[in-house]
């Protein structure tokens, strides 16, 4: 850190003779050489200025750091909890899809017996839908396992 203290306290140097320069500000004759030649006191008073900016930084930069983080795992705790969610979400859809394929091989197999048998929905032959459903459904498994 000494090394980047005494650099920055030299681009302070020559920065602040730059600026000064550019505003008229005619600084000291002793203060308008290079950083190695400044009275000692104000090599040593710009080096503490540098090691004091260079630690404020530090730890403006660390705080961001700590904030960013927090963000990350806020995030991802968000994000976990959403996947869970969405998992129990994903699941239950599956679910509710094989209930609705089952329904559906079932008014099919329901409209087939109906069509094979020539009975009609409402016949006085068969007592409920549910009923000709059932009849459905146990020939269409009886044709499927007919099929292995």
């Amino acid at each position: 850190m000494n090394e980047d203290k005494e650099e920055l306290a030299i681009d302070l140097h020559n920065a602040y003779e730059s600026i000064a320069l550019g505003h008229g500000w005619n600084t000291q004759e002793t203060c308008k050489v290079m950083f190695n030649n400044l009275p000692e006191k104000n090599q040593k008073t710009m080096i503490d200025l540098a090691e004091w900016i260079i630690k404020r930084f530090k730890a403006e930069h660390e705080k961001e750091i700590v904030l960013q983080q927090n963000n990350n795992a806020l995030l991802i705790a968000k994000l976990s909890k959403d996947s869970e969610q969405l998992k129990a979400r994903i699941k239950d859809l599956e679910e509710e899809t094989k209930e609705l394929k089952k329904g559906v091989a079932s008014g099919i197999c329901a409209n087939t017996f109906r069509k094979n048998t020539g009975l009609s929905k409402g016949d006085g032959n068969i007592h409920s839908e549910d009923q000709s459903r059932s009849e459905a459904v146990k020939i269409f498994k009886e044709l499927s396992e007919g099929e292995r």
